[in-house]
């Protein structure tokens, strides 16, 4: 039993998280690292801020060994997979 599996609320929902980085083209955990250092610092509505995302948490969190997720974690880890299918899909098209 993984610790997600007493609220199976976060582990569909980690399960989701999982699928979309699949659909992204799978980018590994350092490629989205190095994604998310790069937008550190950007302006977000609502006073939102992009955090780091660090390769041993993605790890714990995508695995399910986390009990919660930061909102923003979860909103730096999307848009990382967004700008990677983008720049995956650049280099297809080229």
């Amino acid at each position: 039993m993984t610790p997600a599996d007493d609220r199976p609320e976060l582990h569909a929902f980690v399960a989701d998280l999982n699928r979309v980085r699949r659909a992204a083209g799978g980018p590994s955990y350092h490629q989205l690292a190095s994604l998310a250092t790069q937008m550190l610092g950007q302006p977000r509505p609502g006073g939102v801020k992009f955090v780091a995302l660090p390769v041993s948490s993605t790890s714990e969190i995508l695995s399910g060994r986390r009990k919660a997720l930061k909102w923003s974690w979860v909103l730096t880890f999307i848009t990382a997979l967004q700008e990677a299918a983008r720049r995956r899909r650049s280099r297809l098209a080229g």
